[in-house]
């Protein structure tokens, strides 16, 4: 049996060495609609002072590049 798409994601976060911090989004996203018709997951990076969605929302570049290592080996793992 498969296991879930998410797990990719926790294990990804596991090798990269990454928080995780499961979690439900209220936020109205595209992620709505698709997940009606298969699994899906969000990564979220963290925000100074948690503002996002606004002109003065600001993520440093590191933190921007260690949330791409997440979503590049999660699609590694479900690829093979």
């Amino acid at each position: 049996m498969r296991r879930p798409p998410h797990a990719a994601i926790e294990d990804s976060c596991a090798e990269a060495e990454l928080p995780l911090c499961r979690m439900v989004s209220r936020a109205y996203q595209d992620a709505v609609f698709m997940a009606q018709i298969c699994p899906m997951a969000m990564i979220f990076v963290p925000s100074a002072r948690g503002v996002s969605h606004r002109p003065n929302e600001f993520t440093l570049t590191d933190e921007i590049a260690r949330g791409v290592e997440v979503p590049a080996g999660a699609l590694a793992r479900v690829a093979t």
